[in-house]
C-alpha cells in the first residue's frame, strides 16, 4: 500500500511537470544520478503544493541541467509546509542589488554616527517586515533550513552621491546617497535559498515597495522606473 503510494506520488510530479516545461530546451541530458536521487526523494512527497514545487524543479532541470543541487534537493525535502509559505512569502519581498546578484530583503538604513546622532539618537530607520507578512519566526526558521544567512547584514558605507539600483517587482530604484556614511540593512538569501526563488509565484507586495521607497528617501534620492516603460517618480 505505502509502495503504491508513493509511486503515485511520483506519477503525479512528473506528470505536473510537463505542465512547467518550456518550449524550448538545452539539448544535454539530465545526469542520471541526479535523475535516481530526485526520484528517490520525489516518492514521499504528497503534499499538493510541494508536489507542484518539485515538479517545476524537474521541468528546470530538464529544460536546462545543472540548475538544481543535490543538496537542494535534500533540503527541499525536509521543508515543511510551513517553512515553504515562508519562503514564498520572503520571495514576494526580494530585492536585487544591479551589482551583486543575490536576492535580499531590505528593511533598514542609517547614516554612520555622528555626534549629534551618538547624543540624540536619532539616524536609524527600519521597516517592521511583519506587516508584510513576514514575520521574525518566519525569518528565523527560514535561516534554520539554511535559505537565509545567519544574521542580518549591513551593507559597505556609501558616501554623498555614490549611487545604487535596487530591482523588485519589476520595478527599478534608482537610490543616490544624500550624505555620507550611508548603510543598508537587509536579510539575504543563500545560494540554496536563490536556487528556489525562480521557482515560486511571487504575489506583488505594493505596500512594501512604496514603504521600502519612503524608507530609502529619508536618506537617498530615489527614482523608481517600471521595467518595461521610461517614465520616472521622483521621492525628496
Amino acid at each position: 500500500m505505502q509502495q503504491e503510494r508513493q509511486q503515485l506520488n511520483l506519477e503525479r510530479i512528473i506528470a505536473l511537470s510537463a505542465d512547467y516545461a518550456p518550449e524550448q530546451v538545452i539539448e544535454t541530458e539530465v545526469d542520471p544520478d541526479w535523475f535516481h536521487h530526485y526520484c528517490e526523494l520525489a516518492l514521499n512527497i504528497a503534499n499538493p503544493s510541494m508536489q507542484q514545487l518539485w515538479a517545476k524543479i524537474l521541468a528546470c532541470e530538464i529544460a536546462a541541467p545543472g540548475q538544481f543541487s543535490l543538496k537542494t534537493l535534500y533540503m527541499l525535502k525536509q521543508m515543511s509546509h510551513k517553512e515553504a509559505l515562508a519562503l514564498q512569502q520572503a520571495a514576494s519581498l526580494c530585492c536585487r542589488n544591479s551589482s551583486e546578484g543575490s536576492g535580499r530583503i531590505y528593511f533598514g538604513v542609517f547614516r554612520r554616527p555622528s555626534l549629534f546622532q551618538l547624543l540624540t539618537g536619532r539616524g536609524k530607520a527600519l521597516l517592521n517586515l511583519s506587516q508584510y507578512k513576514l514575520s521574525y519566526p518566519a525569518i528565523l526558521s527560514l535561516m534554520d533550513t539554511g535559505l537565509l544567512h545567519h544574521a542580518e547584514i549591513e551593507s559597505g558605507e556609501l558616501a554623498k552621491g555614490d549611487s545604487i539600483q535596487l530591482c523588485i517587482q519589476q520595478q527599478r530604484l534608482h537610490c543616490t546617497a544624500r550624505h555620507n556614511g550611508l548603510v543598508l540593512q537587509y536579510y539575504k538569501f543563500s545560494p540554496l535559498g536563490d536556487e528556489l526563488l525562480p521557482l515560486l509565484h511571487l504575489q506583488p507586495q505594493p505596500h512594501y515597495l512604496e514603504a521600502l521607497q519612503q524608507l530609502l528617501s529619508s536618506h537617498f534620492e530615489v527614482s523608481r522606473i517600471r521595467a518595461d516603460e521610461d517614465d520616472t517618480t521622483s521621492s525628496d
